[in-house]
C-alpha cells in the first residue's frame, strides 16, 4: 500500500510537471477559443463552446476560473486534475480486473500515452474520456461480479451520464 501511494504520487508529480511545463502559453486552437468564451458565456448555439456544448466541463472549468488568473491556466488546471483522476481509476480498474501490479503499470502506461499526453496540454475536455471511461468500466466491472448488488449497475449508468456531460463522445 505505502509502495503503491509513493508510485501513484510520483506518477501524478510526472504528469502535472509535464503538462505545466510544456503547455501552450495562449489558446492552442479555435476549440480552445470556444471553451475560453463559454467561460463568460455558455451559448453552444453561438459556438461558445461548439456543439453540444460540453456543460459539465465548462461547469468545473468555471469552478477552476477562481483559482486561476488565464482561461490558459484554467484549463490546463482542469487537464491535471482530469487527468490525474483517469490515472486513478485506471489503477483502480486494473487492480480489479488482474492485480494491484496490473494497476500500476497501466496507470503508469497511460501515464506516457501520447493521445493522452496531448490531450493534458492542448484539448483538456478529453482528458474527461479517460477519467469517465474508467468510472464507467470500474463500475461495470463491478456490476458483472456474481452476486454484485444492482447498485452497481445503477452507478455504472450514473458515471456514464455524468462522463458524457464532459465530452458526451462517451
Amino acid at each position: 500500500v505505502r509502495r503503491t501511494f509513493w508510485v501513484m504520487l510520483s506518477l501524478a508529480g510526472v504528469l502535472a510537471l509535464s503538462r505545466w511545463l510544456l503547455a501552450p502559453r495562449y489558446l492552442y486552437y479555435f476549440d480552445s477559443v470556444n471553451f475560453a468564451l463559454a467561460l463568460e458565456e455558455f451559448d453552444p448555439s453561438q459556438h461558445q463552446p461548439q456543439p453540444p456544448g460540453y456543460p459539465l466541463f465548462v461547469v468545473f472549468s468555471r469552478a477552476l476560473r477562481w483559482l486561476t488568473v488565464t482561461p490558459e491556466q484554467t484549463f490546463l488546471l482542469a487537464g491535471i486534475l482530469l487527468s490525474a483522476l483517469g490515472l486513478l481509476l485506471i489503477r483502480k480498474v486494473g487492480e480489479a480486473i488482474f492485480s494491484a501490479r496490473a494497476g500500476l503499470i497501466a496507470a503508469l502506461l497511460l501515464v506516457f500515452n501520447p493521445p493522452f499526453w496531448l490531450a493534458g496540454i492542448t484539448n483538456q475536455s478529453r482528458t474527461g474520456l479517460a477519467a469517465g471511461s474508467c468510472a464507467v468500466a470500474l463500475l461495470a466491472w463491478r456490476a458483472s461480479e456474481p452476486g454484485a448488488p444492482k447498485k452497481w449497475f445503477y452507478a455504472a449508468a450514473a458515471a456514464l451520464g455524468v462522463a458524457a456531460g464532459f465530452r458526451p463522445a462517451l
